[in-house]
């Protein structure tokens, strides 16, 4: 697992899937195309964060006194990398190593 990268460091929270895929978006044009897209499912959470270079990625909170379990981004600005954060109510965070695109 840690030679192929099939790991994730926590401090307690757990991802329980995290894939990567494709969905078809529209562009402001009304053009459809491919894109990847990248889904986690995780134990109860505060926040899930996907993280790209440059500031680049999507935050995801929970409505208060509700917890997150899963959520989407779809990769759409040209991230060469995401990875994924996530924060349960007690603070402590679990991080996905980077998911890398062409």
């Amino acid at each position: 697992a840690l030679a192929a990268g099939s790991y994730y460091s926590t401090q307690g929270p757990e991802l329980l899937d995290l894939a990567v895929g494709q969905t078809e978006i529209a562009n402001p044009q009304g053009e459809n195309r491919q894109v990847a897209e990248v889904s986690v499912k995780c134990s109860p959470a505060q926040s899930i964060v996907f993280k790209g270079q440059r500031s680049r990625g999507r935050r995801f909170d929970a409505p208060e006194g509700e917890a997150l379990t899963e959520a989407i981004y779809p990769v759409m600005r040209g991230e060469k990398y995401v990875r994924v954060e996530v924060t349960d109510a007690d603070g402590k965070r679990a991080w996905s190593n980077p998911l890398y695109f062409d």
